[in-house]
């Protein structure tokens, strides 16, 4: 081949061509095999560009790409393990392509010695590549629109034809009522699984099941035994495919939840019972509460308070509706929030602290979050509360035996103590600053090292909170208050990144921003430069049209650095500021803070005053 090749098919494709010539059919078989890749991969790539692929690529691309990079990684060792088989054919037919000159005497003597490592561990890691692919793409993996159900094959239950009637049963009554009901039809997908999991030791069988959900891409396995023989009463266990954890927090103030082994409830009723909890659990681990609150509902009123079990049924179920509408309480919060306390009440007259301590410190730690959340009543009132219900998670949730739990209830009821509106200010929020410090102990003890670098969320929600503390702690030296301020608000922007956790990033550099402006010590100009930069940092992520709370807040606090700024053009920073006011002006306008928006009027009038003040002495 004259022609020098114009890109990387061309060449591979000549080299495959040479091969051939000269009748070295394995290297023509891994350049076939190459160049077929480098088709494939292009045409799946044009294909996600241009939306038309019958594989939902856009979800999972990152699969696809690792898949694809991993049958790269193959052929190429193949290919150097040709290369150091045969050197005299690869100098040959390296010799016409001169544009590539690295198959040389020293690559192939290191090649001779990496040959056998290199290309099988290749192999290995294309395997595993290429299941992962089977498992985790569509077609051939779950709908991420749907759900998927597995039902394993019940102890007990065995027929000598090789069925188990309790799957059967269950499967049945999962496509019954999932056809029934017109929110669900076409979006149920309950498929057998061919295994036994063992109801003697409860943890051990939820990880195994967990681990079948998770390798077929399900929502829910649904397993258990038979507890009278021939009769239709189950032990149903549901597990969910993700772990998770009964305490729950709700609020943009408070970390987020945190991930852990969860028991969930064992239900001993008939088949259609357990069916429409399978079914509302999915709805409950997806996120979509609104679709799971009628199905449980629909599960309490079908369960009923003969048995001890049946009671204890009934509490769980009511914890899941309460987190249920502690989460939609966000949108629409005082229907919500009042209904998930009236839950949590309910679940707390069954749970005891001798017989499920855990339990009754997961709901007294979310009905504080209702509490803490809750608009209407007597604020005072209410606060306190939840921070009775956080003191009674604390006594049932140890410190060694549940490190993060324990860590969160004290970040909560560190922000219950700072939102108090009445009481002694600075005592407040040295309570709220000591319960923020004791969770930032588990966060950050070096024999626990794992839970920053797995919740990084919660470490730095808890440090933005306590920045926040400090620089509203009225009692102190009020210049060391704003630098201790300042360093936790920096600790939190190292896990808050614009990219990753835009909203977060930017009230924190607005706080950040404060801090500076209010800062005592130091150079005045510097400390205002500081604030400004912060601040039109943190514009550029909150906007009038999606945060216009936020927004507006921070153009006001722009307008009065702007306005006191002591250096620079007196009159270019009037101007600014007052072009900051008006925008603060609308904003506040526009979400109904009509005090806001007169004392910002007023800030606006007497910059302008200013401003004309000095434009008629200058002129």
């Amino acid at each position: 081949m004259s022609d020098k090749p114009k890109n990387l098919k061309d060449y591979v494709f000549g080299a495959f061509v040479e091969a051939c010539r000269r009748g070295d059919w394995p290297a023509a078989v891994g350049w076939l095999g190459l160049y077929l890749l480098v088709v494939v991969m292009c045409a799946l790539a044009a294909a996600w560009i241009a939306g038309s692929s019958p594989v939902d690529l856009a979800s999972q691309a990152p699969v696809v790409a690792a898949a694809g990079l991993m049958l790269a990684v193959f052929y190429a060792n193949v290919l150097v393990w040709w290369v150091a088989r045969n050197p005299r054919r690869t100098t040959a037919l390296v010799g016409e392509h001169a544009s590539v000159p690295r198959f040389r005497p020293r690559a192939v003597s290191v090649a001779r010695v990496l040959r056998v490592p290199v290309a099988l561990g290749a192999l290995g890691i294309s395997v595993f590549g290429m299941r992962a692919a089977v498992l985790y793409v569509p077609p051939f993996g779950a709908d991420a629109k749907g759900i998927k159900i597995y039902v394993a094959r019940f102890w007990g239950s065995e027929q000598e034809d090789g069925s188990n009637t309790a799957q059967n049963d269950l499967i049945a009554a999962i496509r019954l009522y999932a056809g029934e009901d017109e929110t669900l039809y076409g979006q149920v997908q309950v498929e057998p699984l061919r295994r036994l999991i063992s109801t003697l030791d409860p943890s051990e069988g939820e990880e195994q099941a967990r681990g079948y959900a998770q390798r077929g891409r399900a929502d829910l396995v649904v397993w258990g035994s038979v507890l009278e023989a021939g009769g239709p009463q189950y032990q149903v266990i549901v597990t969910a495919a993700r772990k998770e954890t009964q305490l729950q927090t709700a609020g943009s103030a408070r970390p987020v939840p945190i991930t852990k082994d969860a028991c969930l409830p064992q239900l001993s009723q008939a088949a259609a019972l357990a069916a429409r909890f399978a079914l509302a659990y999915a709805h409950y681990g997806r996120d979509d509460y609104a679709s799971a609150i009628p199905l449980f509902e629909g599960v309490v009123s079908l369960i009923s308070d003969s048995s001890p079990s049946s009671k204890v049924d009934r509490a769980q179920l009511y914890f899941y509706l309460g987190t249920a509408h502690l989460y939609l309480g966000e949108r629409d919060r005082i229907p919500h929030l009042s209904e998930a306390i009236n839950c949590y009440d309910r679940a707390l007259q069954v749970y005891t602290e001798q017989d499920r301590p855990l339990q009754r410190a997961a709901t007294q730690h979310n009905l504080g979050n209702a509490y803490a959340e809750l608009p209407r009543g007597d604020r005072m009132q209410n606060l306190e509360r939840a921070i009775s219900c956080y003191q009674a998670a604390l006594d049932g949730c140890q410190e060694k035996r549940f490190p993060c739990e324990w860590a969160m209830i004290h970040s909560n009821m560190g922000t219950a103590w700072a939102e108090l509106p009445k009481g002694n200010r600075g005592k407040n929020l040295e309570q709220a600053i000591s319960h923020y410090r004791k969770a930032l102990t588990v966060y950050e003890r070096r024999s626990f090292p794992y839970v920053k670098r797995r919740f990084p969320r919660q470490w730095a929600a808890t440090q933005d909170l306590m920045g926040t503390a400090y620089a509203e702690l009225p009692k102190g030296n009020r210049g060391k208050n704003l630098e201790q301020a300042i360093s936790h608000y920096r600790k939190a922007l190292t896990v808050y990144k614009r990219r990753s956790f835009p909203r977060q990033w930017a009230i924190t550099k607005h706080n950040l921003g404060n801090a500076y402006a209010d800062l005592p010590t130091g150079n005045r100009g510097r400390n205002l430069k500081q604030a400004m930069d912060c601040y039109e940092r943190s514009l550029s992520v909150l906007t009038e049209k999606d945060l216009p709370a936020e927004w507006a807040a921070t153009e006001d606090v722009f307008g009065q650095a702007c306005a006191v700024l002591p250096m620079g053009d007196r009159a270019q920073n009037l101007e600014q500021a007052i072009s900051h006011f008006k925008n603060a002006s609308r904003g506040f306008a526009r979400i109904g803070e009509e005090q806001e928006k007169t004392r910002v009027d007023v800030d606006l009038a007497k910059a302008r005053v200013e401003l004309a003040k000095l434009r008629g002495q200058q002129g």
